[in-house]
């Protein structure tokens, strides 16, 4: 290896070990949660009002300010996908699993959305089933028995992948789980 390759790969393993050390830890402690709600509440007025470009910066200096709420990352989230921004999306939600404090529903919505950019967008097929099985687990463990869209979603990804029997169980899920509202399903 040249030189250059040589120090492209170190950079590679700290990148990597740095990971392996972040991984697990504790999320820092909020640093002012008072400007952070205040912050969430205006962002999140702003993205209910569909002003989502708007929102994105009161988000994400809310999202820095407060350390712990997964909400305030999981709404970030949504506005960075909404405008097409894929990794700030990525890096978003996966900030809010990482910190929590979601509820039960809101889990389940981020782990679904998360999958759907991970199955569409990074075609990262693996992922996204994790994702997809774990928006299940939150949705079932929250006792939110409507929650339709990762089972639609985990069938359409098996579907792509030749896994016709499981896309078929999970379809039936899906249809199951939206009952009258059924007809909308495709």
């Amino acid at each position: 290896l040249s030189v250059k390759e040589k120090e492209k790969e170190k950079e590679k393993k700290k990148k990597k070990d740095k990971a392996a050390t972040n991984a697990g830890a504790p999320p820092p402690p909020a640093r002012n949660p008072q400007r952070a709600k205040q912050l969430f509440n205006e962002g999140f007025a702003l993205y209910k009002a569909g002003k989502q470009e708007q929102a994105i910066p009161l988000l994400a200096e809310a999202s820095e300010l407060d350390g712990r709420d997964g909400n305030i990352d999981m709404y970030l989230g949504m506005c960075c996908e909404n405008r097409g921004r894929v990794e700030e999306a990525v890096r978003a939600y996966e900030g809010a699993l990482v910190k929590g404090g979601l509820s039960g529903n809101n889990k389940a919505m981020c782990h679904n959305n998360l999958g759907l950019l991970y199955r569409d967008k990074q075609q990262r097929h693996e992922d996204a089933e994790r994702q997809y099985k774990a928006a299940i687990a939150a949705a079932n463990a929250a006792g939110y028995d409507g929650f339709w869209h990762a089972h639609k979603n985990l069938a359409r990804l098996y579907e792509k992948n030749g896994r016709a029997s499981e896309a078929m169980e999970h379809l039936n899920l899906a249809a199951d789980k939206m009952g009258s509202d059924a007809l909308r399903f495709y």
